[in-house]
């Protein structure tokens, strides 16, 4: 069966952000290990905890679109097993269906308010206090992560209405 161009650009984002992952967890320890060897060494890397600190606001916000893609996120495991063990799955099918939908309504409002936030702190010009980089650019993390999530949640809400 022929792949949709949805599932195909899905793919594609994921490949990225896991790469993306990968590389700004290593990014991390190092910079952790650097901070402790500097500690080690009486040496104040005052950089070390914002930078630590943006990196893992990515990697949450991003990871959890990727959780939520590969199903990795709270469930109601008991009720969906119960139900999909049923010969009838059109129940199964449409609780799947209002926990996307609740998700997308959730991820959007999560967008919204988290591009707000990101506009406001770069018209104000809020900075960092140890690099003096915009604020928002921790924030702006958020925003790429909420909007993943939207983006699988359509992907997910049309592979189950195909389904029916």
């Amino acid at each position: 069966m022929e792949k949709k161009l949805y599932t195909k650009i899905g793919n594609i984002i994921e490949n990225i952000f896991i790469k993306f992952i990968g590389l700004a967890a290593i990014i991390c320890l190092f910079i952790v290990n650097l901070a402790v060897l500097a500690r080690l060494m009486k040496i104040s890397i005052s950089w070390s905890d914002e930078i630590i600190k943006i990196i893992f606001i990515y990697i949450v916000y991003i990871g959890t679109a990727l959780a939520y893609k590969t199903d990795g996120l709270i469930g109601i495991t008991m009720l969906e097993e119960y139900l999909y063990k049923k010969s009838n799955h059109k129940i199964y099918k449409l609780l799947k269906l209002f926990q996307h939908i609740i998700i997308i309504v959730f991820a959007i409002f999560c967008t919204y308010q988290s591009y707000l936030m990101t506009i406001r702190q770069f018209s104000y010009g809020e900075l960092t206090p140890a690099l003096e980089i915009p604020a928002a650019i921790s924030t702006l993390g958020f925003v790429i992560g909420s909007i993943i999530w939207i983006y699988y949640g359509i992907e997910k809400i049309i592979q189950y209405l195909k389904l029916n």
